[in-house]
């Protein structure tokens, strides 16, 4: 995708329907996979988004971290954020995904490795 973020892509993740990425300009987007057209654009960080991915049960759900300390979960069919957690210091630089339970692990910068736990959400209902 060229030209995908105003700043450099600082993450992306890509499936057989769409390409996800994150940029330093603090925005995720969401690209057709064949087409390679933009479909939806996430605003919901403040710095550099550093991870970005489906849910492990619910592909619509996009999670995604960022230097900002913020973990966002966005629904992509009602274009809503549905979950949002935030370190206390430092900068979130990776983040995974629990087969167990769905929760999500976090790690960064002078932060601690973080499990966020998704109970009632409905990926994990």
């Amino acid at each position: 995708v060229l030209a995908a973020h105003k700043q450099r892509t600082s993450a992306v993740f890509a499936n057989e329907n769409y390409i996800v990425s994150g940029g330093e300009d603090a925005i995720v987007r969401i690209w057709a996979r064949k087409s390679r057209q933009l479909l939806q654009q996430i605003s919901v960080h403040q710095k550099t988004v550093s991870k970005v991915f489906p849910d492990a049960k619910l592909p619509n759900y996009i999670h995604s971290c960022s230097q900002d300390k913020s973990v966002h979960t966005y629904d992509l069919k009602t274009d809503k954020k549905v979950n949002f957690h935030q370190a206390k210091n430092g900068q979130l630089l990776d983040m995974g995904q629990r087969k167990d339970n769905g929760d999500l692990i976090t790690c960064g910068a002078n932060v601690p490795i973080s499990f966020w736990d998704l109970k009632g959400f409905p990926a994990n209902a």
